[in-house]
């Protein structure tokens, strides 16, 4: 489980029909799953950059629900003789997003901790961008998937991969960050006078996916953390004039 409405939200239900059934979830999750308003999650870009998702974005979220229990990296889910469940913490999507990997079967059970190219719809075109928030995390977590023998990938959003096919997937959701950086550095390059985040959003949203124009608001929270790394590694200041 991860911080995410439509991963969490039917928690309370749950509880209400089997009170004895366990929560669980990464402690740098929990708070926010508790939370039924989730604002840090969704709207910690609204007093800067007018960006956000509103209360429409928790309406899978309905009451707070606690958890029983918290899952770290190095847990192990005991199923019985000897087929155990470790769990992995690969972050990215979210601080404190979780993975299942049954070494049996060589199966990784994932979520949303990669995301190819984007969200797809019934029909594989992109409904909207990958929606990671830290880009080293995301990184760290697919080499970390890449370094173990995963052939089964079981995801949140997209269709079950085997063998080859995981690879790609894993390969692609890379290939994206890649993309992202590129255009981004030759739009900040073009715009060394100062440009908002909004305007990066919808000025590089065409040019990494087909998604529909009004679906580029789900660029802002990748766009976010790739700004705040190049910040970071000093390419570049936030409202930096021309020298």
């Amino acid at each position: 489980m991860h911080a995410d409405s439509g991963h969490h939200g039917g928690l309370p239900a749950i509880k209400d029909v089997s009170p004895t059934t366990l929560l669980a979830t990464h402690s740098a999750d929990r708070k926010l799953i508790e939370d039924p308003e989730y604002q840090h999650r969704y709207n910690f870009l609204a007093h800067d950059h007018e960006l956000g998702l509103g209360r429409e974005g928790m309406v899978y979220s309905p009451r707070s629900c606690k958890i029983d229990l918290e899952l770290a990296g190095e847990d192990i889910i005991e199923l019985g003789g000897d087929w155990d469940l470790p769990v992995w913490h690969v972050p990215g999507h979210s601080d404190g997003h979780l993975a299942i990997y049954d070494g049996k079967n060589h199966a990784a059970f994932t979520s949303d901790a990669v995301q190819t190219l984007g969200y797809p719809t019934i029909s594989g075109k992109m409904a909207f961008a990958p929606t990671y928030f830290a880009v080293d995390g995301y990184l760290a977590t697919i080499r970390f998937f890449e370094n173990h023998p995963i052939e089964y990938l079981f995801t949140g959003h997209w269709p079950a991969e085997c063998k080859e096919g995981t690879k790609d997937f894993l390969a692609k959701s890379r290939e994206f960050v890649e993309r992202v950086d590129s255009v981004l550095m030759k739009f900040m390059k073009d715009h060394f006078d100062g440009v908002t985040l909004k305007e990066v959003i919808y000025g590089i949203g065409p040019k990494l996916g087909d998604w529909s124009l009004d679906m580029n608001v789900f660029l802002q929270f990748a766009l976010y953390g790739h700004m705040e790394r190049l910040e970071q590694r000093g390419i570049f200041a936030p409202q930096s004039p021309r020298p």
